[in-house]
Parts: structure tokens; C-alpha cells; sequence
């Protein structure tokens, strides 16, 4: 039963990731946004993703991908996480809309402080985060496990990057901001 909860968290919250992937690109708006880190690293982290992500619902749809027997608790563990991260995940896009873009862009979309905003200055990625650990529960294999690694690592230079550039933007708002939001959780 526990297997079937995790493998629709994961149709929902996969759902939602290609779903604004597809309306930034309709509105053109990663056109606009830079890459926050090196290329290579910024490709590297977003396939070491893909991959972590993928594994999730394959093993919840068929099972038996970890190489030795799980507890029950670490798949309830596994699909609490992944809710929460879904959860986090989608109030990020909604707080956002239109003004949301991977990277770091012009300025002239202005600094969110508000709603999930109140929590995490990162909750999209806080969303991620929780959603790769997640995966690496539920997916003990040492290919997933890697994977989930590097993708926290590169994800958190984006994050580093982004709030250099954030700080540049808004200046003393956003130093105010940082002291007042934790960066995840």
C-alpha cells in the first residue's frame, strides 16, 4: 500500500516540476536567466536529479530496486518526506507564478518574502532537498545514493550563487530578509 502512496507523491510532484518546466517555456522566461554556476556542474546536478527523482517512482511501481530488504518505517518515512517536499515545492511555484525562473535573472521580477516565503528564502529547493532524500530512503542503492550526493552539493552552489546575486539586486532588503529567514528550514 505504502508503495502506491510514494508512486502517486511522485506522479504529482514530477507532474508539477514538468508542468512549470513547460510554462517557463512558454513564456520564455529561462531565456532571460543566466546560469547561477559553471555549465558543466549546473548540467551535472540537474541529470544526478533526473536520476534520483526517476528511481522514485520505478521503485515504488515495481519494487526490489535497493539491493536488500527495507523496513516499513523507512517507506512511510520516505513518503512523509516526499510530501512535505512536494508540498514545499508547489507553494514555492504558486507564491511565484510567472515571476519565478531557474538561475539568476535581470531584477525586475522583485525579492518574495511573503507565504511559504516566511519559512525558507529557499523553499523550492528545501522541496527538492527533502524530495532526493526521499528517494535515497526509499532507493538504498549506492547509484541513487551517489546520485542524491552530488545533487545536493550542486544544488546548494546554485543556492549560494543565487543569493549572491539576490544580494546585489536588494541590497539591504534582502540582508534584512536573510537575517529574519533561514535559508531552508
Amino acid at each position: 500500500m505504502i508503495r502506491w502512496v510514494i508512486f502517486i507523491e511522485c506522479i504529482v510532484f514530477l507532474g508539477a516540476v514538468a508542468g512549470f518546466m513547460l510554462f517557463q517555456r512558454w513564456r520564455d522566461e529561462d531565456a532571460k536567466a543566466h546560469y547561477p554556476i559553471p555549465r558543466r556542474p549546473f548540467v551535472i546536478g540537474k541529470i544526478t536529479m533526473g536520476i534520483s527523482w526517476g528511481i522514485l517512482p520505478v521503485q515504488a511501481a515495481r519494487g526490489r530496486l535497493h539491493t536488500w530488504p527495507l523496513p516499513e518505517l523507512r517507506q512511510y518515512m520516505a513518503a512523509l518526506l516526499l510530501l512535505v517536499g512536494t508540498a514545499l515545492s508547489i507553494a514555492a511555484f504558486a507564491k511565484l507564478g510567472s515571476r519565478i525562473g531557474f538561475g539568476t535573472s535581470d531584477g525586475q521580477k522583485g525579492l518574495s518574502t511573503t507565504g511559504v516565503y516566511r519559512i525558507s528564502r529557499n523553499p523550492m529547493f528545501t522541496g527538492f532537498y527533502l524530495v532526493t532524500l526521499a528517494s535515497m530512503l526509499a532507493v538504498p542503492h549506492l547509484v541513487n545514493i551517489c546520485c542524491g550526493i552530488v545533487t545536493t552539493a550542486i544544488h546548494h552552489r546554485i543556492v549560494l550563487a543565487e543569493e549572491r546575486s539576490l544580494l546585489e539586486q536588494y541590497g539591504a532588503d534582502y540582508e534584512a530578509y536573510k537575517h529574519k529567514v533561514r535559508r531552508y528550514l
